[in-house]
């Protein structure tokens, strides 16, 4: 728009030969003062982008890293997870093996008639296993929930 202003504005002083030559000189001294001014944005401009984009990648390179690092312990956690079930699973099994041997024990023994000493001191010892299994099967529920409240955290 400028450049347009000052091309109507030397077509009118044409007329007068005198100022011509000096009109001339004083639009190309401010057609070449914009121009360097043009350029100096351009590269000031160019600069700033460059140093957008670098930014940018470092923000990304971040983000990649951290998402790896982020998933690597997801994975240890999943691992983790895992290995309480498994011995979650094992602890009750066991329990389970235990109390029924007992009871096949405690049956074999009554069908022998064993003296009622030996068969209260046997009931005995099995109360004292059941007390011991209702222990442990709330200690299994306990290791349950924490698997469970363990898996909510980490989104499993």
């Amino acid at each position: 728009r400028g450049r347009e202003r000052e091309r109507q504005r030397l077509a009118c002083i044409s007329s007068h030969p005198m100022k011509v030559q000096d009109e001339r000189a004083t639009v190309e001294a401010r057609l070449q003062r914009a121009q360097k001014t043009e350029e100096a944005a351009s590269g000031q401009m160019k600069l700033l982008v460059d140093q957008a984009q670098h930014n940018y990648q470092a923000l990304a390179d971040r983000f990649d890293t951290s998402m790896a690092e982020l998933r690597a312990q997801a994975e240890s956690e999943r691992q983790h997870a895992v290995v309480l079930q498994q011995r979650l699973d094992a602890a009750e099994l066991r329990t389970h093996q235990a109390v029924a041997h007992v009871q096949m024990q405690y049956e074999a023994k009554l069908n022998n008639t064993l003296p009622i000493n030996v068969q209260r001191e046997l009931e005995g010892i099995i109360a004292a296993l059941k007390q011991q299994n209702v222990a442990l099967e709330g200690r299994v529920g306990l290791l349950q929930q924490e698997l469970l409240a363990y898996r909510a955290r980490n989104g499993q």
